[in-house]
């Protein structure tokens, strides 16, 4: 009787891992981020801040503070307008220590 029982359960774990699934691709792709999330302004691609693994793109430097210090806040407000943040580049992706010119050691 047990492995009847787990039978069934795996099997409806199975079934709603594939029900999530076809959700998951009939979703609509949330839109790269064009609004900055304190202002709600147009975003300057040269102006952002990484949080929490993400790349938040902001209107002016006086934005990157409120965001540094309520990080979850306002992903979830560009996530609610049906934007996505861009992924953080990793740490390796990052520019070496002279590698941009006027860099750190004057490169």
């Amino acid at each position: 009787m047990k492995k009847s029982v787990r039978y069934i359960v795996c099997a409806m774990a199975v079934a709603a891992l594939a029900a999530l699934a076809v959700y998951a691709a009939d979703a609509p792709a949330a839109k790269p981020q064009t609004k900055c999330p304190v202002t709600g302004e147009a975003i300057n691609k040269d102006k952002f801040v990484d949080v929490e693994g993400y790349r938040v793109y902001v209107c002016c430097e006086g934005c990157t503070a409120k965001i540094k210090a309520d990080p979850k806040t306002y992903l979830a407000k560009i996530r609610a307008g049906g934007e996505e943040p861009a992924k953080a580049p990793a740490a390796a992706d990052a520019p070496k220590c002279g590698a941009v010119k006027g860099g750190c050691c004057g490169g």
